[in-house]
């Protein structure tokens, strides 16, 4: 991405692949959200750029001298990522 600096046409390439990973994505939280699995106070696109945040984040930890175990992340993905989403035992999907 920080390529994309002094050059329009790429930045606006990867802004359009973005955009559609994001609509994709905002498409799957709408549905989760119709069948109240997604918190209420959370849009369905919002959700969608945090998950999507989250995945990138990895590329971003894996340059790190001192990398985490993949347990390690594997923990605190799962615990941010279930911080969107409504637990119900009842809840048929």
């Amino acid at each position: 991405m920080g390529n994309t600096m002094g050059r329009p046409m790429l930045r606006q390439a990867l802004a359009e692949v973005q955009n559609e990973l994001t609509s994709g994505l905002t498409e799957v939280m709408e549905i989760l959200r119709d069948r109240k699995m997604l918190k209420p106070h959370l849009t369905p696109r919002s959700a969608a750029v945090m998950v999507l945040g989250m995945l990138h984040g990895k590329v971003v930890a894996e340059l790190d001298t001192d990398p985490i175990h993949e347990h390690e992340w594997n923990q605190a993905m799962l615990s941010a990522f279930s911080g969107l989403f409504v637990i119900d035992n009842q809840l048929r999907v």
